[in-house]
């Protein structure tokens, strides 16, 4: 294709992109769905966010008594982070992938060891008392474990829908004690 070939064809997407922009799609791409905007509050069956950082105790059946940090980002109805649990000297590093159902946070996390262990993970969130309490149960590897946590929420993560729409935290109505991380 020659030099003059190609600048005709940049123009013309351009002018698509441009003309389709206009006309609608925020995509900016012709046939592509607009943009679905980031609104928790809105996707939420309840309007509950539960994106923030977690401290607390954990009860494992391999391991016994420990306590736990939980960090969760949240967009929507999906929830995503990471956990670390600590047992005495031993560390387990973990990663989540929920869903939110009313007060109900439900899905997979992976134990991060050398032979990673997949769980079943489920859990109610109190959005007045900022307690994050499940267990979880072992589906792949680690065969049998199981485990109980009980967390309080320290402090939440703004989500981009507070800060471009409010310019400030107000997404998080019930957090009259706790601040942004």
């Amino acid at each position: 294709m020659n030099a003059h070939r190609m600048l005709q064809t940049a123009a013309i997407l351009v002018l698509a992109i441009g003309t389709n922009a206009c006309a609608g799609s925020s995509s900016g791409i012709a046939g592509a769905p607009a943009a679905v905007p980031l609104n928790p509050s809105a996707a939420s069956p309840v309007g509950l966010l539960v994106g923030g950082e977690y401290t607390g105790n954990v009860k494992d059946s391999a391991y016994g008594k420990g306590t736990i940090v939980i960090q969760f980002s949240q967009s929507g109805t999906t929830i995503g982070g990471s956990l670390k649990s600590k047992y005495g000297a031993k560390t387990v590093p973990a990663v989540a992938a929920l869903t939110l159902s009313q007060t109900a946070l439900g899905g997979n996390s992976v134990a991060l060891l050398a032979s990673p262990c997949t769980f079943s993970f489920n859990a109610t969130y109190n959005a007045k008392t900022h307690v994050l309490a499940g267990r979880y149960d072992a589906i792949d590897r680690c065969s049998n474990q199981s485990g109980t946590f009980r967390a309080n929420e320290k402090c939440y993560y703004v989500t981009a829908t507070a800060l471009s729409q409010n310019g400030n935290q107000s997404d998080r109505p019930n957090t009259f004690r706790l601040n942004p991380c």
